[in-house]
């Protein structure tokens, strides 16, 4: 058990994987405290990743609210139809109840997952130099995910049958001026989409 006096999502992790990992480890799942594990999860998203290991960026699987709506469906990237420019990054079907959600089986190609429960291979992590800390609290998952499909890999999310719930953020305290540093957050991942992405459609993206 870690402890550590102050919270960067990026930061943690980064820690984590250059002091704490073992050698021998091909697969991370990151999985937050606020996940309530209902399937084998974990142990599908690792068996996937190890089963391409050379094309896969992360996998991921769907996500709900107690209230048995979505949480997390899939990364969404929305650019604007004209100009191609970043609009948000947001999940697919947001508290949609998932009764009213046509049934799915493996979703490739989609623009990524969140790392509230979410598998990568580790070589991927140190090539791309592990995680942006440059990100106070969100959006390091998504340039991560980008930085995927750069890298023409694959981001994929596992069949309906395999979820979780996740209570989003239910553990993470609220600290002075959150909505000034999610802004920074924002402002750094139109950064890294304008850098990467300005002008060119891509598929996994949803345009409107």
């Amino acid at each position: 058990l870690l402890k550590y006096d102050y919270y960067n999502f990026a930061k943690l992790n980064n820690n984590i994987l250059k002091n704490y990992i073992h050698n021998d480890i091909d697969v991370v799942v990151f999985c937050n405290n606020d996940i309530i594990l209902k399937t084998p999860c974990i142990d599908e998203i690792a068996k996937l990743i190890r089963n391409n290991i050379d094309r896969v960026g992360t996998v991921g699987c769907r996500l709900l609210f107690d209230n048995d709506t979505i949480q997390h469906d899939g990364q969404l990237i929305v650019v604007d139809k004209d100009n191609l420019a970043f609009k948000m990054a947001t999940h697919r079907a947001l508290r949609a109840p998932v009764e009213k959600i046509k049934k799915r089986i493996l979703s490739e190609s989609i623009a990524g997952n969140t790392f509230a429960l979410c598998g990568t291979p580790l070589k991927l992590l140190k090539i791309f130099g592990y995680l942006n800390e440059s990100y106070n609290f969100c959006f390091e998952d998504v340039e991560y995910n980008l930085k995927c499909l750069l890298d023409r890999r694959t981001n994929i999310l596992l069949p309906d049958n395999i979820w979780a719930y996740h209570l989003e953020s239910a553990t993470r305290k609220s600290v002075e001026n959150d909505h000034i540093k999610f802004t920074q957050d924002i402002h750094t991942l139109i950064s890294f989409y304008n850098e990467n992405f300005k002008n060119k459609k891509h598929p996994e993206f949803l345009t409107i």
